[in-house]
């Protein structure tokens, strides 16, 4: 297939030397050919650069490198991209994964049948041995202010979907530079403007999560500054979304997940490292989810996903950190 739309497919790059070629293969031999794929060298100190520059050379129409001497992480990698991009239906590929060779035609011709905003299909998660495909066909068509919710509840990545441009170019949607999680909110951005979504329901991305991966590796103390940063960037959607209020208790759901997640982690450094100054890390996720999260945790996406002891440790720390860290150190 050589004609349609053009499909820009944006990968962000840093030190994935062994994994990089086998991405860019599986994109090159996509069975839909109008497509540019626009790699970001995010600074990586291996030979990642060479490789990208090589691999340029094979398809020298299609395939455009933009090289940075300076880290913006994979957030600040993908906005450089979106500078350059001149797709009217736009994808993002991790270096460390792969793709299905029919993922841009299957999910073009979903989009196009369906006039929806964006599409998702299924993936095979490494980790944990499974295919997964979060957009349900109930999620599906015209989307509803509470079929929204419950997509922001299942969750889903970025990667796994095919995006119409609008969606990011008429709310200038960029991601959080130099970070960890900097997809968390784009990925609500992009369900509260859309007005329709499809699916395939193949496995067309492999997520691989390699070790050198961004996500991992990712020290405690850096781990729950980042759940802190995400977390304040859903709270600046308060101002940025016109139905916030209508989307908020999923919103807010996930921003209870993320505390979950930063409050384990401090009390797990709290038992085993030590590096963090436990108290200090856990009041300032306390004043951040009880300025900002209304509902508490009467909340029903909270109480169908979130367990009763997990939603107690929360509850002491939003009562009393000095008390939790009692009980657990």
């Amino acid at each position: 297939m050589s004609s349609g739309k053009l499909v820009s497919v944006i990968v962000p790059v840093y030190n994935a030397v062994n994994t990089l070629e086998r991405c860019i293969n599986s994109i090159l031999r996509q069975t839909y050919h109008n497509l540019e794929i626009i790699m970001v060298d995010d600074a990586s100190t291996d030979s990642s650069r060479e490789l990208m520059l090589k691999l340029e050379q094979t398809d020298p129409e299609r395939i455009m490198v933009i090289c940075n001497d300076v880290n913006h992480g994979a957030g600040g990698a993908r906005n450089i991209a979106l500078e350059y991009a001149r797709g009217d239906y736009l994808a993002f590929v991790d270096s460390d994964d792969y793709i299905h060779s029919s993922f841009v035609e299957l999910l073009v011709a979903e989009m196009e049948k369906g006039g929806h905003d964006f599409v998702d299909c299924g993936y095979f998660d490494e980790r944990k041995d499974r295919a997964i495909l979060h957009t349900d066909r109930n999620m599906r068509g015209i989307l509803s202010d509470d079929t929204k919710c419950n997509m922001i509840a299942v969750g889903g990545y970025l990667c796994t979907k095919l995006f119409r441009r609008e969606l990011f170019y008429d709310h200038n949607v960029r991601f959080r530079e130099k970070c960890i999680l900097e997809d968390s909110e784009i990925m609500v951005e992009m369900i509260a403007y859309a007005k329709s979504v499809g699916a395939v329901e193949e496995t067309m991305y492999w997520y691989t999560a390699s070790p050198s991966s961004t996500s991992n590796g990712q020290a405690a103390a850096s781990y729950v500054k980042n759940i802190y940063e995400a977390m304040s960037a859903f709270v600046g959607l308060k101002e940025k979304l016109e139905n916030y209020e209508a989307l908020r208790p999923a919103i807010e759901y996930i921003m209870i997940q993320m505390y979950d997640y930063g409050v384990h982690k401090v009390l797990s450094d709290l038992q085993r490292d030590h590096v963090m100054d436990s108290f200090r890390e856990l009041n300032k996720l306390r004043y951040l989810r009880l300025e900002n999260i209304t509902e508490g945790y009467n909340n029903k996406h909270i109480l169908a996903r979130i367990k009763k002891a997990e939603l107690d440790v929360m509850a002491l720390n939003d009562k009393d950190p000095q008390k939790l860290i009692n009980k657990y150190k």
